[in-house]
């Protein structure tokens, strides 16, 4: 049987495939584990997580980003009621974008500049030879 509604347009992408690009055009995100959750997070994407075992995609789901669903009655369930309930999709952003304030509060995409910039200076510094 067909998980998704009926008329839903749905793709499952070939693993070599640009996702990034893909979320763009995403309704709704359906992975056993990606990191891929957070960047569907900042599209304001909700996230569903089918039921994998997998210890970080635990993580992820305890601190908000996603959904965990287990099995394919739940999954349908899940996805029916995103569309459905505009309620339970702004739930699932306002978590995602505590998640993103929680953990990705510092980033700016000055990460590398950052990390030059510190090297830098501990090269500079005067060392402590511990005499």
């Amino acid at each position: 049987p067909h998980v998704f509604p009926p008329g839903l347009n749905t793709v499952i992408l070939d693993p070599k495939a640009n996702t990034s690009e893909a979320m763009l055009f995403s309704d709704i995100i359906v992975t056993g584990f990606s990191t891929a959750a957070i960047e569907a997070a900042v599209l304001h994407t909700p996230v569903i997580f089918v039921q994998t075992g997998s210890r970080a995609a635990q993580d992820f789901i305890r601190s908000g980003l996603g959904i965990l669903v287990d099995g394919e009655d739940e999954l349908r369930k899940t996805i029916n009621r995103i569309y459905e309930d505009s309620e339970f999709l702004e739930e699932i952003q306002l978590q995602q974008q505590d998640y993103l304030a929680d953990h990705l509060a510092g980033a700016d995409g000055m990460a590398t500049e950052k990390v030059v910039k510190l090297i830098y200076e501990m090269l500079n510094s005067p060392q402590d030879t511990g005499s």
